[in-house]
């Protein structure tokens, strides 16, 4: 009679086209931006593939809240962060390049500190970190000199005119 052989097989991934494949990556240093300016939080999967179809989500890490949401085609702005409110943007152009910059415009102070960008689709989930540095506007304005000489004729001549001196 016939002997039967064991037969072992092994799992065939086949997960190229998933997330399963990529790991998300940050910039790996500070991005340092000023007060006032705008200023793009890079992040992007690797190796480099279409990220349109996941579920993209920036948080603040301290506080666990939603700076900006994208998923299935569409900014999700309900579950953001009031302060947040009309200040962020994905990088829509960089999507199908794996690429899920976040651009946020007129930084404040508040903004400084860290952020997760995450990414899921139905099997996995990975997330990058990034700290952002923000520094004082280093700009002070002064007074031309021309300004604050007519300032002082104009407060000398006041004063000869009202007998103070």
């Amino acid at each position: 009679h016939a002997q039967l052989t064991p037969c072992h097989s092994l799992p065939l991934n086949l997960t190229w086209q998933n997330l399963t494949a990529s790991l998300l990556e940050g910039p790996g240093q500070p991005i340092t931006a000023t007060v006032g300016q705008d200023v793009v939080l890079p992040c992007h999967l690797s190796p480099r593939r279409d990220a349109r179809s996941l579920d993209i989500r920036w948080m603040r890490d301290d506080l666990s809240e939603t700076v900006h949401h994208y998923r299935n085609g569409e900014d999700l702005y309900r579950e953001q962060m009031g302060e947040y409110a009309g200040r962020t943007e994905l990088a829509r152009d960089g999507l199908s390049a794996g690429s899920l910059d976040l651009r946020i415009t007129g930084l404040r102070p508040s903004d400084d500190g860290q952020y997760v960008c995450t990414v899921k689709d139905v099997d996995a989930y990975d997330e990058a970190t990034v700290e952002l540095e923000l520094s004082e506007n280093q700009f002070h304005v002064i007074a031309p000199p021309f300004k604050a000489s007519m300032t002082n004729k104009l407060t000398l001549l006041s004063q000869i005119l009202w007998g103070l001196f």
